[in-house]
């Protein structure tokens, strides 16, 4: 089993890079969404790969929406944090 931290900060690292995609996104140049489209579907991919409790309908409709995945990442960060640091 990987290290928690670890596996926290790969999560983090994963959210920080989709939402740097997310302004991509809007850009005027086509090339550039295209690329961030692309950037985007290796993020999901990559996410799938390191989070065991990712389900094949949550990686099907994280690829479909941004939101969501979002969400997910949320999720799993919050599922692999130590009980001490989580809200109540």
């Amino acid at each position: 089993m990987r290290d928690k931290q670890a596996h926290i900060n790969d999560l983090l690292e994963i959210k920080l890079a989709v939402l740097s995609v997310r302004e991509r996104l809007d850009s005027p140049d086509p090339e550039d969404v295209k690329a961030a489209m692309k950037e985007y579907a290796e993020l999901v991919d990559s996410f799938y790969e390191i989070e065991e409790n990712l389900a094949p309908p949550q990686y099907s409709g994280a690829k479909k929406d941004f939101e969501y995945l979002l969400r997910l990442l949320d999720l799993a960060i919050l599922y692999h944090l130590p009980s001490d640091c989580q809200e109540h």
